[in-house]
């Protein structure tokens, strides 16, 4: 069963060596670490093994913004990725959650459509290969 908690620092390291990307450079390791160290870090575990995480930032002109998902390739198509992202929305305090994803990313997108949120624009020249397209959603916070 997967299981959904906030990430500690402990998990650093089993969190930074799941993917390839988070392993080029310590700035990533950094920016996790603070992720981390300010409780904006969730990790989806199965049997105590971290299978995937997701970070977000609570400063996107003043909306919540997720930063980054991963699930390791043994775990996916198997809801892990929505799970995440439901906790965030669970958690979030602003009207919007944003999230952006490369132009290729058939799957995210995809994930994002099944999900509720709508494309809300892109951004070109932030890697050399293709454009960012930006996605939101607006949550409904009654409780």
């Amino acid at each position: 069963m997967i299981e959904i908690k906030l990430a500690s620092l402990q998990q650093l390291y089993e969190i930074s060596i799941l993917n390839e990307w988070m392993k080029k450079g310590n700035s990533r390791k950094d920016s996790l670490y603070k992720a981390i160290q300010k409780g904006d870090c969730f990790v989806a575990t199965e049997a105590d093994k971290i299978v995937g995480y997701i970070t977000f930032s609570r400063s996107f002109f003043d909306n919540w913004f997720i930063k980054l998902l991963y699930v390791d390739t043994a775990y996916r198509r198997k809801g892990i990725a929505s799970q995440l992202i439901n906790e965030v929305m669970k958690h979030c305090v602003t009207e919007k959650l944003f999230v952006s994803t490369n132009e290729s990313n058939e799957a995210m997108k995809s994930l994002l459509n099944k999900l509720g949120f709508i494309q809300s624009g892109y951004l070109d020249h932030i890697n050399q290969i293709e454009r960012e397209i930006f996605y939101v959603k607006k949550l409904n916070h009654e409780r």
